[in-house]
């Protein structure tokens, strides 16, 4: 037996006997070629993708003040390694002036923090931006 599959008016993948069972009237609906049935219902969706239609879009970000945290604190331990290269005089591989790094530090100590508690907390409206990303 051969399962047709259709794309419903609100984005969801139906089969047609799912359609029948709740007496919908699936003869608008696109009904999905081999291909699209091994894309959309078969296979997993790619990683970091969600089905819109019959096309796959990024998920969406979700910041959070735990995420932002976790980013601050790897942003910190960069600035730790760039003010230790400018520390022991290695031009080679230091980017900037230690300044620029002293704000960097400064303005991510200032995007996110911790309440009493421990928890990660939000203060700040905007991800600060690296030294080497600006223009």
């Amino acid at each position: 037996m051969n399962i047709r599959y259709f794309l419903t008016d609100d984005g969801l993948i139906r089969t047609e006997k799912a359609l029948k069972v709740n007496r919908v009237d699936y003869s608008a609906f696109v009904e999905l070629s081999a291909q699209q049935i091994e894309e959309f219902v078969i296979n997993a969706p790619p990683e970091g993708k969600q089905r819109d239609g019959l096309s796959w879009v990024d998920l969406p970000v979700v910041v959070t003040a735990e995420s932002e945290y976790q980013w601050v604190q790897k942003e910190l331990a960069n600035v730790d390694i760039q003010l230790k290269y400018h520390a022991t005089g290695d031009t080679k591989r230091q980017q900037l002036t230690a300044e620029d790094w002293y704000g960097y530090a400064i303005a991510l100590r200032d995007y996110t923090t911790t309440d009493d508690a421990g928890q990660p907390v939000l203060v700040g409206n905007t991800r600060p931006i690296r030294p080497t990303d600006e223009g």
